[in-house]
């Protein structure tokens, strides 16, 4: 497995009152596998994201990532971890206004201190495959809400990560979009053999998905299976 969740917990103390975010939860992912999460709002949804992508440490249980325990990792391996390991894709593309799109895709192995000319060929390569080859010295204000996305996810994809994270990545997006950007995403991680999760309130893009899993109060209640579409680039 990818990724484990094994009896998960997350509480929230405020003052004498406990708030339980997630609920004994339990979810195996393997590599391949495009899953999502769907839920109301404050069914634990982005918390369980939180959790699984080692940005919140849970309250009791376990989260084994690419067969890393995280609770016996330092704060240091688990930042070194993310970096490594993990992809991740907001509900906004959060680029830095200021950096042309070459720099934000390199921002992250600046981050992981591993900057090299076989990176500025992979900033190429991953902007051409998302149809953005035209965009590298171009600005975020220049571009689309959709290109903007999938620059965000190219941008994910740059440390190759073993594990893609999307949180609500349609939100800002129109129907057409945002299911191209989906489709996109379900692409790179059958054909990678990554692991993906996303959370989203948007039916009309879960059909792309291996498995539906929904979340109410803090724990998973029900699994799907869905069907997913065939799409070549």
């Amino acid at each position: 497995m990818s990724l484990t969740l094994n009896h998960v917990s997350k509480v929230y103390q405020d003052g004498k009152t406990e708030f339980k975010a997630l609920d004994d939860v339990s979810l195996n992912v393997q590599k391949g596998e495009f899953v999502g999460i769907i839920g109301p709002s404050g069914s634990g949804k982005s918390t369980l994201l939180s959790v699984a992508g080692a940005l919140l440490e849970p309250t009791t249980g376990k989260v084994i990532i690419a067969g890393e325990d995280t609770s016996q990792l330092t704060n240091k391996q688990i930042t070194e971890l993310r970096l490594d390991k993990i992809g991740f894709i907001f509900q906004a593309a959060h680029l830095i206004p200021y950096l042309k799109i070459k720099d934000q895709l390199q921002m992250i192995n600046v981050l992981a201190k591993q900057k090299t000319s076989q990176q500025q060929e992979r900033v190429k390569e991953l902007l051409e495959h998302f149809g953005l080859g035209k965009t590298l010295n171009q600005y975020p204000n220049e571009l689309s809400g959709g290109q903007r996305q999938r620059v965000a996810i190219a941008r994910s994809l740059m440390n190759d990560p073993e594990i893609i994270f999307a949180d609500e990545p349609t939100a800002s997006l129109d129907s057409k979009r945002g299911r191209d950007v989906v489709e996109r995403l379900s692409y790179e991680v059958k054909t990678r053999n990554k692991t993906g999760i996303m959370v989203t309130h948007d039916e009309r893009v879960l059909d792309l998905c291996d498995r539906v899993i929904t979340i109410v109060d803090g724990q998973l209640v029900k699994t799907e299976t869905g069907t997913v579409g065939a799409h070549s680039w």
